[in-house]
């Protein structure tokens, strides 16, 4: 009897050089190894591949009555294919798939002698929500972990279900064909969290499960901020992954990645994005970008987390260290991470941890203005006081300006010389004031 866990192999690509995951697949009763793709619901596979098959020598020939079979040419952007489609028996696993409709690649032909596989099919064993495996099978969970890669067809593997270690943490889908979820948020390091998608509609990113994809993609401008943030360590782009190149030492001044999916956030650190470059004394950073509001969870974050995908309940749950490298929380905690940094996680981000909030600013700046007003009707009050009666000969000005406190009418001063003498002091009686001149 046929076993639940599927092997997985790795096929390492040469243009781009990424790694290629591919299943044992029973088709007709010949096994043939095809790449898994969780993007796509087709069963493509090669007409040489296909035991009892008749291929055509050329293009030219698709669809000639000699092939048993209906096929007809396309035109992609880096030649022309001759495919068909025929219904075959096929398993993986111990899932029969009977009388499945699969796409027969009978033949290509490169224009201009190109090797470039750009818009042609690929042979491929497609698992998305509109798979046939998909609606057979219900759910299945994926490994992508050195030494452990397989695909488990029932479910979570036993030795991950009972870990006391992981915690399941369950995200609702947010499409009806792609393995897709809700992005809220990403944070690179201590700065702010970023999230480009988000519009007044209160929309928002989705991110796309996708073993096929070598990167972490992001929306542009959250990957804007990203490659800001690394400038100063990194040489450039890679011109074939669409990540980076930074030298081996970087690599432990590289931000801590947290990613809020849902309502649940999961991080990534340097050595789970990064892996060693063809170019010695370098490490490739895993991390692109793409103009659509669909962000693609790749090989890097498969390999750190176990997942399980439901179709039936419409429901992806990831398997992590609850507290440590996931947890629950929203774009506010992704502000303020609870989570303890390890030693690599940054003198990167220093530039963005002297940040003081908007509000902050606003608060202390109203502050100032309120003190400002009061010395400013300080010195009016005491300017008023000083200047009373500042000239004793012109009364009647000071009374306009400083009129009675009660509701009498002032009383006029009476003139100093119609005033009773003061007597005189002791010893001045017989002064009779300075001589007449």
């Amino acid at each position: 009897m046929a076993s639940s866990k599927v092997v997985l192999k790795v096929v390492r690509d040469t243009n781009p050089p990424s790694d290629k995951y591919v299943a044992p697949v029973v088709v007709n009763g010949s096994t043939i190894d095809l790449p898994v793709a969780m993007t796509s619901s087709k069963i493509v596979v090669d007409c040489g591949s296909l035991k009892g098959e008749t291929c055509p020598s050329s293009v030219f020939s698709c669809g000639s009555p000699w092939m048993g079979v209906s096929a007809t040419t396309e035109t992609t952007e880096s030649g022309i294919i001759c495919k068909g489609e025929r219904e075959a028996d096929v398993q993986i696993g111990n899932v029969q798939l009977s009388a499945s409709t699969l796409t027969v690649l009978y033949n290509t032909f490169s224009l201009s002698g190109s090797s470039s596989t750009k818009g042609r099919p690929t042979p491929e064993f497609g698992i998305n929500q509109n798979s046939a495996f998909a609606k057979r099978n219900g759910r299945f969970a994926l490994s992508l972990r050195k030494g452990d890669l397989h695909l488990k067809t029932d479910g979570v593997d036993e030795s991950v279900s009972t870990s006391s270690e992981l915690t399941a943490m369950e995200l609702r889908l947010a499409s009806s064909s792609d393995w897709s979820v809700r992005a809220a948020a990403i944070q690179f390091g201590k700065s702010k969290a970023e999230n480009a998608c988000e519009d007044s509609d209160g929309d928002s990113c989705q991110a796309k499960f996708s073993m096929q994809d070598p990167l972490i993609r992001l929306h542009s401008d959250d990957f804007s901020a990203f490659e800001k943030m690394i400038s100063g360590h990194c040489s450039g782009k890679d011109s074939q992954l669409g990540g980076f190149r930074c030298p081996d030492k970087s690599q432990t001044k590289l931000p801590r990645i947290t990613i809020a999916l849902d309502d649940k956030l999961f991080t990534l650190d340097p050595t789970d994005y990064t892996e060693p470059s063809e170019a010695s004394g370098y490490i490739s950073v895993l991390i692109g970008s793409t103009s659509s509001r669909t962000w693609a969870l790749g090989q890097p974050f498969l390999k750190k987390y176990y997942t399980m995908f439901d179709a039936t309940n419409k429901a992806i749950t990831v398997y992590c260290r609850g507290g440590v490298d996931c947890g629950a929380g929203s774009l506010s905690t992704a502000l303020k991470p609870v989570y303890s940094s390890p030693s690599t996680d940054s003198n990167f981000d220093d530039s963005s941890d002297d940040r003081v909030p908007a509000k902050l600013i606003y608060f202390i700046i109203a502050i100032l203005i309120f003190c400002f007003g009061l010395v400013v009707k300080f010195f009016s009050r005491f300017s008023k006081k000083s200047s009373s009666c500042p000239n004793q000969e012109e009364p009647t000005v000071c009374e306009s300006v400083n009129p009675s406190k009660t509701t009498n009418p002032a009383t006029p001063e009476v003139p100093y010389w119609s005033q009773p003498a003061a007597p005189l002091r002791p010893g001045l009686e017989n002064d009779k004031g300075p001589s007449a001149s």
